[in-house]
């Protein structure tokens, strides 16, 4: 469904440059589907620009599987994007109190 909002909106441009995607890098609805859009943006529209934003698990998670997730998602995302920004909630948390 995703992919198809995506693809309404890029026809609706004069020209579709590209997208930004903005996903969490914790869990594996996070991690794992905004790997998978990444993957799948880059193959639909291969020669269109793709900026992934991701916010980071907090350092002292409530799951030791979610660092890993995190690593894994990154890989994927490096892969795939042109470019990243990786936010990480501590310092966001902090920036905020």
């Amino acid at each position: 469904r995703s992919l198809e909002v995506l693809r309404k909106e890029a026809e609706r441009c004069d020209t579709f440059q590209g997208c930004f995607l903005w996903s969490s890098l914790c869990g594996g609805t996070g991690s794992g589907l905004g790997s998978r859009l990444a993957a799948e943006i880059r193959t639909q529209y291969p020669k269109r620009c793709l900026l992934s934003a991701m916010v980071a698990p907090f350092s002292r998670g409530e799951l030791p599987l979610q660092h890993y997730n995190a690593i894994f998602a990154v890989s994927t995302h490096q892969k795939y994007s042109d470019g990243m920004i990786i936010l990480q909630n501590d310092q966001v948390l902090s920036a905020l109190q």
